[in-house]
């Protein structure tokens, strides 16, 4: 009598063995972890960052006459007021009040020095910090051989005004008057020694201008100024305004002077 058997009754054995095998292989042998990927390389455009310490600007006329501000709220320039005169020598010390978002609320001009004792003036700043430190400048402004002092007052992308105080000899102390208020509304006021002018530019585009005063028994006296007003969508060519000895002068449709606003000569004209 022949028995049956079912095949997969058969095969039960069989396949137990070789799982209890697989096993033991897995408890002898860990299974291979994959290699771990190499850090990414820095990015080319991740740049270190940058202090926060602010920049010290360079005066506007971007022709320092002193050496770099201190740090703090406070410079010192020591010079002879009067060349050759070892009794003009004085301390000039511009102090900064409370900082208010980087610009100081006050300031004053500190003189130390000669025969008067200390001298201390307020004056008007309205910009940061730093840029009224380094701007503090002696420089004659009414040619009368002592040296003046003047500070930024106000500055937008091509002007600047500033704040002066005149050294007045027969007090010993530096004066507010007609001069320093008028020279307060100017913009980009130069120093001419040789021709002793006081000269103010504006660049433009629009209508760019010149204007040179002579400081004059306490005034400012026009010499001369000019206005290139600058036609609609041509900004070389115009009418240029000329005002000098009390007269004025208009050229109309004209090309814009070579040198202008540097210069105003007339030349023949």
């Amino acid at each position: 009598m022949i028995s049956l058997v079912r095949p997969h009754l058969c095969l039960a054995p069989l396949v137990a063995a070789a799982a209890l095998g697989l096993a033991a292989d897995a408890s002898a042998a860990p299974p291979k972890r994959a290699p771990a990927k190499p850090a990414a390389a820095a990015k080319p455009w991740a740049f270190s960052p940058i202090p926060s310490a602010p920049p010290v600007l360079l005066p506007v006329d971007l022709r320092a006459r002193a050496a770099a501000p201190e740090a703090g709220r406070a410079r010192s320039i020591t010079a002879r007021l009067r060349q050759g005169d070892p009794a003009s020598e004085r301390t000039i010390t511009l102090s900064l009040g409370p900082v208010v978002g980087d610009v100081p609320q006050h300031a004053f001009l500190e003189v130390a020095g000669g025969p008067r004792g200390p001298q201390t003036t307020p004056i008007p700043v309205s910009e940061p910090a730093a840029a009224v430190l380094a701007s503090l400048e002696l420089v004659d402004l009414d040619f009368d051989g002592w040296l003046d002092v003047r500070v930024l007052r106000e500055r937008g992308a091509k002007w600047a005004t500033h704040t002066a105080r005149l050294f007045d000899a027969r007090s010993q102390r530096l004066v507010d008057g007609e001069i320093p208020r008028k020279l307060a509304g100017l913009p980009n006021v130069e120093v001419d020694p040789e021709a002793r002018l006081l000269v103010s530019r504006t660049l433009g585009p629009a209508d760019p201008s010149f204007a040179a005063y002579r400081p004059e028994g306490g005034d400012l006296a026009l010499v001369r100024s000019c206005v290139f007003k600058t036609e609609l969508g041509v900004a070389a060519r115009g009418t240029l305004v000329v005002v000098e000895g009390g007269r004025e002068r208009r050229f109309a449709g004209v090309e814009l002077p070579k040198g202008f606003p540097e210069r105003c000569d007339l030349g023949a004209r």
